[in-house]
This record gives structure tokens, sequence and C-alpha cells, in this order.
């Protein structure tokens, strides 16, 4: 179990989810879409930061610790909620 790797994978899924969810606009050749897949890739980046820190509160809460792999856990689940968004 290695920390470096997890946060690196979750950064790589992080960034792929914000492509996948800013690409779901299909296009950006007028004003309006850019502004979709803007509002699209603002959206996954909130919902994926309130997610790792939410989870890391509930961690801190609960165990008196700060663990990395409560943080990355939270950011997945951020993601996963704002793609059915």
């Amino acid at each position: 179990h290695s920390v470096p790797l997890l946060l690196l994978g979750t950064f790589f899924t992080w960034l792929g989810w914000i492509g996948f969810n800013c690409g779901s606009t299909h296009s950006m050749n007028t004003a309006e879409n850019g502004f979709q897949a803007a509002q699209a890739a603002m959206n996954t980046i909130l919902a994926a930061s309130v997610g790792g820190l939410v989870a890391m509160l509930f961690r801190r809460l609960i165990t008196c610790k700060l663990e990395m792999a409560a943080f990355c856990g939270g950011i997945r689940a951020g993601l996963v909620a704002i793609t059915a968004a």
C-alpha cells in the first residue's frame, strides 16, 4: 500500500474526470457551449475538493488522525457524485 502511488492515481483520475465531464458538452464552438464546459469543470473540481475535505474531516473526528487514503477516497466519492448530476 503505497501512499505516493495512491496520490498519483487519484490525481490522474481527477484529471481524466475533468476532461470527461467537460467533454460531455460535445462541442465548444459557441460561447454558450464554452460556458457549459467551464461550468462542468468548476463543478467537478469543487465536488472532488469538498468530498476530499469532508472525508478527511470525518476521519479526523473519528480516529483523531489525518489519513491521505481517506482524502483520496473522498475525492473519488465527490467525482462519482458530480458525474450523475
